[in-house]
């Protein structure tokens, strides 16, 4: 494990280096899951959208080979869809 120095500006943000941002695929507006320790805080990525949606998809393209797996802007958009359905049936 390597350890890198970071200071916490007067806003109380964080900068983290470029290399790790590259490295854990933390694009802007990324959350992060923050946990304290005993005696440290642990920073870790939230899994996308996508990243969390993965297992299901890979069961369902199981059941149904034909079928491609959507990317995370398009499940979104299913998403977006499927709760403005929802919302107009309740209406």
């Amino acid at each position: 494990m390597k350890t890198v120095k970071a200071t916490i500006t007067s806003k109380n943000q964080l900068t983290l280096p470029a290399k790790l941002v590259r490295k854990y695929n933390l694009d802007k507006n990324r959350l992060v899951v923050i946990t304290e320790k005993k005696n440290s805080i642990e920073i870790r990525p939230q899994p996308s959208l996508e990243e969390r949606m993965r297992p299901h998809w890979e069961k369902f393209r199981a059941a149904h080979p034909n079928i491609k797996p959507l990317n995370e802007k398009q499940l979104k958009q299913a998403i977006r869809e499927s709760v403005a359905e929802g919302a107009t049936k309740r209406w």
